[in-house]
């Protein structure tokens, strides 16, 4: 069964255990504006009724990746048939995941030039073991375990959100995108906290990317045939003909 993390925002209170375990557990650069998990907050509503609200942002690990489908270098991939991970040493930087990404989530600092994001902590820990971020949320707001169990608790809890009298909470992820395997249980509607309400697999603007650069690619290549014609035109007319001829032969 594919494992996936719930994320309870309401439970969450921005301490960012989550962000330090993940950069430990993953050897991840310190300094370097590198962030494979990283919290964010958002303020909803005017003086004096105003909602703060944290989130965690890190990949969704999304059915229908973009990110994968845009790869040129098919440095993106599942190795385990689920989780999305990035292939550092296959990456060229060319930015298509990033701008593919509904969440914006594939960023740019490694020195090498190559994306980074969350991998679910593949190639860390075991199939059964909880994610790093998990395991380290002192408040219980990030649970990891079988995704349709996982459904089953954030359906409970938004309907105690909104027994509560949170009558915009929902659960976010479960069909977004073919199914996130990253769950969230929000307590207000997705915009609330950075997320968009309807998700798409987002490919032509990279499609006229890849376009842009094609027809570069093949301007430039023309380019050096292009002069070699134009110059042999020009010797023709200067000499009448007779040196191009000569040259030819």
């Amino acid at each position: 069964m594919a494992k996936a993390m719930l994320i309870d925002t309401d439970l969450c209170l921005d301490c960012n255990a989550c962000t330090v375990e993940c950069k430990r557990n993953n050897q991840v650069p310190v300094g370097q504006g590198i962030a494979w998990t990283r919290m964010e907050e958002y303020e909803v509503g005017t003086f004096p009724a105003v909602k703060t609200y944290f989130i965690k942002r890190a990949c969704n690990h999304c059915t229908e990746a973009s990110c994968l489908n845009v790869c040129p270098t098919g440095a993106i991939s599942r190795p385990d048939g689920v989780h999305v991970v990035i292939n550092q040493e296959w990456c060229i930087g060319c930015g298509y995941c990033t701008q593919a990404c509904p969440f914006g989530i594939p960023h740019f600092g490694d020195p090498k030039g190559s994306a980074q994001k969350c991998r679910f902590c593949y190639g860390t820990k075991a199939d059964d073991e909880p994610t790093a971020c998990a395991a380290a949320c002192p408040f219980g707001a990030i649970t990891f375990g079988e995704r349709d169990q996982l459904i089953q608790a954030g359906r409970a809890r938004v309907e105690q959100l909104r027994q509560k009298g949170k009558a915009n909470a929902t659960l976010y992820g479960e069909k977004e995108l073919g199914g996130l395997n990253v769950l969230y249980v929000l307590a207000d509607r997705p915009a609330a906290y950075g997320l968009p309400e309807n998700p798409k697999v987002s490919t032509a603007r990279v499609g006229a990317n890849w376009l842009s650069g094609i027809a570069t690619a093949g301007i430039l290549a023309f380019i050096p045939f292009y002069a070699l014609f134009k110059r042999k035109e020009a010797l023709a007319v200067e000499t009448g003909g007779k040196e191009a001829k000569e040259s030819e032969e």
